[in-house]
């Protein structure tokens, strides 16, 4: 049996209530199965004040986590490039709403040029869309978003077929392989194959929604007329904004989407019934981008809790907007060796437009590599390695 968390000696100075609440919040999770185990130790000016051990390091075997359990843990070094940083604001160097700028320079700043994306190229048929630009064709990237729960047809990398997410990526991409369209009775009926960002084609198997196949297969898209005629696409064509159902052609099944309460609860499945089929609007990636100059300054502040507007850009093996053509562009010539320093990437990295105005929304991506070179800079170092 566990014990319960302990305060420490060295917690005297401290209100341990808020501390106890952690590590309860902690446990309820592991008994809820959102985690099989943890070891939590928290320090006060080099002193442990809360000791926590609890669940399981081994659930096949049911082998308890234990003082000398070892985790395997990622992104490490943003811990460690924010301790240093915060050792600097100790100091009275730099506040948390000091601006980037500060010590990066202008370009990091709205009056030196710093920009926001207005529209990154994905196009659903709005009004303002470039409609020759919508018009689907062989080798588009595409999303399927389904219009009653707001969510995108996903494939995780093992091929499962998901709905989640409203938030385009790279597992809700698409490339279309090929498309033949055909006009029936006021409607655009299309047969088209469609690859995952696995590099395996769109399929159903055993009942099952899954990018599984290395053969292209054939889905026919049928779109509701009065979506076609809104959004203007081509007669016997389909473009983005086009709202279609999706049915496998060896099968006759169509795609559906039930929900039951949470974006985990909400899957993709197959039907008969081309009644209850699930309708998804077509996006499409034109690759087109636009910006607009930043409102809002970066603070470090912004650049620690991830709400710099910095996205990872460009990481994933598939780009799947414009911003993410472009900051491939820009790995590209890391991984070429043509920018080998922190302070000429996160000079490069400044000329990109940023997916989010700096302070309004999470997102997870370069914050701490920026934060890396600013600790280089307050170090008075050429390298983090010497810092």
């Amino acid at each position: 049996m566990s014990r319960p968390p302990v305060l420490c000696a060295g917690s005297t100075e401290l209100d341990g209530r808020p501390l106890l609440e952690l590590a309860e919040e902690l446990r309820r999770r592991v008994d809820n199965n959102a985690l099989p185990g943890y070891g939590l130790c928290v320090t006060f000016r080099q002193q442990p004040v809360l000791t926590d051990i609890y669940g399981l390091r081994d659930i096949d075997r049911g082998l308890p986590v234990n003082i000398d359990t070892l985790f395997r843990q990622f992104s490490m070094t943003k811990a460690i490039v924010s301790v240093a940083f915060m050792t600097f604001c100790e100091e009275g160097r730099v506040t948390l709403d000091d601006d980037v700028a500060t010590i990066l320079g202008a370009a990091w700043s709205p009056a030196g040029g710093l920009q926001v994306v207005e529209h990154d190229g994905l196009l659903s048929g709005n009004k303002d869309d470039d409609k020759a630009l919508c018009r689907l064709e062989s080798g588009n990237t595409i999303f399927f978003r389904d219009v009653t729960t707001g969510f995108h047809i996903d494939i995780d990398p093992t091929g499962k077929g998901r709905c989640r997410w409203d938030d385009p990526g790279e597992w809700q991409a698409f490339k279309v392989c090929s498309m033949e369209c055909q006009k029936q009775a006021n409607n655009a009926s299309c047969c088209m194959t469609i690859r995952a960002h696995t590099g395996l084609f769109l399929d159903v198997q055993n009942g099952f929604v899954s990018a599984s196949s290395t053969d292209a297969v054939t889905w026919i898209l049928s779109p509701q007329a009065s979506t076609e005629r809104a959004n203007g696409s081509c007669v016997g064509h389909i473009s983005a904004g086009s709202v279609v159902s999706l049915q496998h052609v060896e099968t006759g099944l169509y795609l559906a989407v039930s929900r039951e309460g949470s974006v985990e609860d909400s899957f993709l499945h197959v039907t008969e019934n081309a009644a209850i089929a699930a309708q998804f609007k077509v996006q499409k990636q034109s690759w087109q981008i636009t910006a607009r100059p930043a409102k809002n300054s970066i603070s470090f502040r912004h650049l620690l809790t991830h709400s710099s507007g910095l996205d990872y850009a460009g990481v994933g093996e598939v780009p799947i907007s414009a911003l993410d053509d472009l900051a491939r562009k820009l790995k590209d010539r890391v991984e070429g060796r043509q920018l080998l320093t922190l302070k000429d990437w996160t000079a490069e990295l400044a000329k990109l437009p940023l997916r989010r105005e700096p302070g309004t929304k999470f997102e997870y991506g370069w914050s701490l590599d920026v934060l890396g070179r600013v600790v280089e800079v307050l170090g008075g170092h050429e390298s983090l390695k010497t810092v």
